[in-house]
C-alpha cells in the first residue's frame, strides 16, 4: 500500500471521528473510564414482576450492567470460484454481548461473535485399481477375532465401504469467523414517543478462515498413458489433492447507531454499524501427489511401489475491508430482568477478503443473513 493511499485513508477515518463527536456530548466529563461490578448495587431479583410502568406512562430505559446471548441461523454467501445454481449455504453461529449503562447515559460494551461454517464440498467415492485387498481379511467378511493387521496401514481396505478406495472431495463453501468488538455507547435524550438513540464508536477485530480442497485421480499404464474405460493395462494410479487456506485478519473501528423502545412486555431494537479495517492477509498452499504401481489391474492385485511428493506454496498481503452490520429484533419480558429475543440480521463485507485457490484473488465479499433467537438480562 502506497503512502499516499494509507493517508487518506487515515484522513478518512478521522474526519468520520470529528464529525461524530459533536453528536455524543451526553457523556459527562467526570464519568470514570471503568465501572466496578457493583457500582450498580444489583438487587439480584432476576425474577421480579415486569416493570410496566406507572399510570400509563411507558418504563424507564434500563441501566447498568447487561448481558446478551443469540444463536444464529445464517446464509453465508460462495466465493466466487465457486458458483453454482445455489449461491451461498447455512450454518450456525453464537453471538454474545455484555457491557453496562449509567444512569448519565454512558457506558461500555463487548461483543463476541463466532460462526463455525459452512462445511460444504461436493465428495466422489473412487474405487482403486486393487479394489479389495484379499488379505485383509478383518474388513472382507473374515473372522473378526482372526485379526490380521496389514501393512502398511495405506494398503488396507477403508472401513466405511469394505474396499480400497479415495475419497474426492471438491470444496464449495468452506470458512468460519470469530469476531471481538469494544464499544463505547452513549445515551441521549429520549423521543416524545419514549424511544431512545443509543450511538456507539469502537475498535473491531475479526478473523475470517476459509478453505478450499480439490482432489483429482487418474490411471494410466507405464507409459504414462490414459486409456479409455473399460481397460485391463492401467496399472498406474496418480491420486493429487490440493488444499489452499486463507486467513484473513481485520482490524478497525467502526461507528453505530442503536435505536430502542419499550411497549409493555415487548422492547423493539434495532442497529446499524458501519466498520472500516485493514486487512493483513496470509495464504497457504499444498499439493500432495500419491502414485501407486500395481502388479495387474483385478481385484487383490499387489502394490509394487508407491511415492509421495508433496509442495507447499505460500503469500501474504493486505487489503482495505469495508462493510456494514444490520440487526433488528423484538424482545418478550418474562420477568423484571429476563426476556426472549427474536429477529434477523444482515452482515456484508464488501470487498477484500480472499477466499479462493488464487492468490491473486484476494478481494471477494463476504454476505451473512439469517435468523436470531436468544436470551437477554437486563437488556
Amino acid at each position: 500500500m502506497s503512502i499516499t493511499k494509507l493517508i487518506c485513508k487515515a484522513t478518512i477515518v478521522l474526519a468520520g471521528i470529528l464529525l461524530a463527536t459533536p453528536m455524543l456530548h451526553a457523556q459527562r466529563l467526570d464519568q470514570p473510564l471503568f465501572i466496578e461490578p457493583l457500582e450498580f448495587n444489583p438487587d439480584y431479583q432476576f425474577f421480579a414482576p415486569v416493570d410496566l410502568g406507572d399510570f400509563g406512562e411507558k418504563p424507564d430505559h434500563r441501566t447498568g450492567w447487561y448481558a446478551q446471548y443469540h444463536r444464529l441461523h445464517t446464509f453465508i454467501n460462495r466465493p466466487a470460484s465457486g458458483a453454482t445454481g445455489i449461491q451461498g449455504d447455512f450454518t450456525w453461529g453464537n453471538v454474545y454481548d455484555i457491557g453496562f449503562m449509567t444512569e448519565t447515559g454512558s457506558g461500555w460494551s463487548v461483543t463476541g461473535t463466532h460462526i463455525g461454517g459452512p462445511n460444504v464440498f461436493s465428495t466422489v467415492i473412487q474405487p482403486r485399481i486393487n479394489r479389495i485387498n484379499d488379505d485383509d481379511a478383518d474388513n472382507v467378511g473374515g473372522d473378526p477375532d482372526d485379526l490380521e493387521p496389514i501393512f502398511p496401514f495405506q494398503d488396507r481396505n477403508d472401513f466405511r465401504t469394505n474396499s480400497r478406495v479415495y475419497f474426492l472431495k471438491d470444496s464449495i463453501n468452506v470458512a468460519n469467523m470469530t469476531g471481538f468488538e469494544f464499544n463505547k455507547t452513549w445515551r441521549l435524550e429520549p423521543f416524545n414517543n419514549g424511544s431512545v438513540l443509543e450511538p456507539f464508536m469502537g475498535l473491531r477485530y475479526f478473523k475470517l478462515k476459509a478453505f478450499h480442497r480439490r482432489d483429482t485421480y487418474i490411471t494410466t499404464d507405464e507409459t504414462f498413458v490414459d486409456n479409455p474405460d473399460p481397460n485391463d493395462t492401467d496399472v498406474l494410479e496418480n491420486y493429487t489433492s490440493t488444499v489452499g487456506a486463507w486467513e484473513n485478519d481485520m482490524v478497525g473501528g467502526q461507528l453505530g447507531l442503536r435505536w430502542v423502545e419499550r411497549r409493555g412486555r415487548w422492547t423493539m431494537s434495532s442497529q446499524m454499524r458501519g466498520f472500516g479495517a485493514q486487512n493483513f492477509q496470509a495464504f497457504d498452499s499444498q499439493i500432495d501427489t500419491v502414485q501407486t504401481l500395481y502388479d495387474g489391474v483385478m481385484e487383490g492385485a499387489d502394490v509394487v511401489s508407491e511415492s509421495y511428493t508433496r509442495t507447499r506454496t505460500g503469500a501474504t498481503t493486505s487489503e482495505f475491508v469495508f462493510g456494514y452490520d444490520v440487526r433488528a429484533e423484538a424482545a418478550f419480558e418474562l420477568t423484571r430482568d429476563i426476556a426472549l429475543s427474536a429477529g434477523v440480521h444482515v452482515s456484508q463485507i464488501v470487498r477484500g477478503i480472499g477466499r479462493s485457490n488464487d492468490v491473486l484473488a484476494n478481494d471477494q465479499g463476504f454476505t451473512t443473513a439469517g435468523l436470531l433467537i436468544g436470551l437477554n438480562v437486563n437488556r
